[in-house]
């Protein structure tokens, strides 16, 4: 299947929570099985998201605001460069 090749590629998203560009392909790799869990419990859901997407790809672009939380936010940005 293509789109079990996707496993270690970079990744490049219109922005953090849009709908084209991140939540469509983000939900189509879930529905999938692509991706794994998306509700643990003691992460915020981005975080969840955040999670699934840097297991599956080596690298990502994402665009935004992470975190609503500006410590949160700074920490995630500075583990993904």
């Amino acid at each position: 299947m293509i789109v079990l090749r996707l496993k270690g590629l970079n990744s490049c998203h219109t922005g953090v929570g849009r709908n084209v560009g991140y939540k469509i392909p983000l939900t189509k790799l879930k529905q999938k099985g692509i991706i794994g869990n998306l509700a643990e419990p003691n992460i915020s859901p981005r975080e969840n998201e955040l999670k699934a997407f840097s297991e599956l790809f080596s690298k990502a672009c994402i665009v935004g605001k992470w975190s609503p939380d500006p410590k949160i936010n700074l920490k995630l940005s500075k583990s993904l460069v």
